[in-house]
């Protein structure tokens, strides 16, 4: 809920909370909540493999989701990670234009920046456009002990503490499922109803 309300406001929000908080369960179940309001999202999650643990990768995912959006043609590959931030925000400008035409928003959701290989990328968040237009939100996360950059306000950041209750965590295993179709077994909930470790 409070992500939420930062977005509501702002057009960049930085999640943090420490690992099993449940960081990535809480922009699963915001992307569904945006799906819902007929919200275009972009969820990257970030470090699971080895492509998307180097931040010129999430460039390029960046990229080739806007070039769709915008219906643009062929893959051109970059000279370096300067051109494919003058790429995206030029797409990133374009979509927005596109999406108050349509009445819609685009979220980015960037799950786990602080999994990718440390670079100037990664450390600098070079991959978050210096101009967000009104229509292109980003959420990242991150944990505590990642040093954000300087550029990012205080009042942007959400911390998340561990989800305590059962009820809690079988509300976001329910949420997270909602998207596939199906409902989580019983004898799932029940364990992490009875698991206090997260």
């Amino acid at each position: 809920k409070e992500i939420r309300n930062k977005l509501s406001g702002k057009n960049f929000v930085v999640v943090q909370g420490e690992a099993g908080s449940g960081k990535s369960a809480a922009l699963s179940h915001l992307a569904l909540g945006l799906k819902k309001e007929k919200g275009k999202v972009l969820p990257l999650f970030c470090g699971y493999t080895p492509l998307t643990c180097r931040s010129l990768e999430i460039f390029k995912r960046l990229v080739e989701f806007l070039a769709e959006e915008l219906g643009e043609e062929g893959k051109e590959e970059a000279a370096g990670w300067e051109e494919w931030r003058a790429r995206l925000e030029r797409q990133i400008k374009q979509v927005s234009q596109k999406a108050e035409q349509e009445n819609t928003r685009l979220v980015i959701l960037l799950d786990g920046v602080d999994q990718l290989n440390a670079d100037e990328i990664r450390d600098n968040l070079l991959f978050i456009p210096p101009n967000l237009f009104s229509r292109v939100q980003v959420v990242v996360s991150c944990v505590c002990k990642f040093a954000l950059p300087d550029w990012i306000e205080k009042d942007c950041i959400v911390r998340i503490e561990a989800i305590q209750s059962g009820d809690e965590k079988k509300e976001i295993l329910r949420n997270m499922h909602a998207s596939t179709g199906r409902e989580p077994y019983q004898e799932i909930l029940d364990w992490i109803q009875e698991n206090k470790a997260g």
